[in-house]
């Protein structure tokens, strides 16, 4: 599983590069408060919010990711 969802969006955030380093492989729970709720990207600070990080999380975040994507990024055709 963990192969088939590690580069999925849902499964990535930004971080600062101090706060990736401080991240490493550590497990969720040990990460996510300090890291991940202290960052200043929005988008990383929602991942405090889950319980566990898990595959069903995984395409949650991803379908909220994408409702966003849509939102932001709009192409203007002429």
């Amino acid at each position: 599983m963990a192969k088939t969802f590690c580069k999925r969006i849902g499964n990535l955030t930004l971080l600062l590069p101090k706060e990736n380093v401080d991240s490493g492989n550590k497990d969720f729970l040990t990460v996510k408060v300090p890291i991940f709720k202290n960052s200043p990207f929005v988008i990383a600070q929602d991942v405090a919010d889950y319980a566990a990080w898990d595959q069903a999380t995984i395409e949650q975040r991803q379908r909220r990711l994408a409702t966003l994507a849509v939102k932001v990024w709009t192409a203007k055709v002429k």
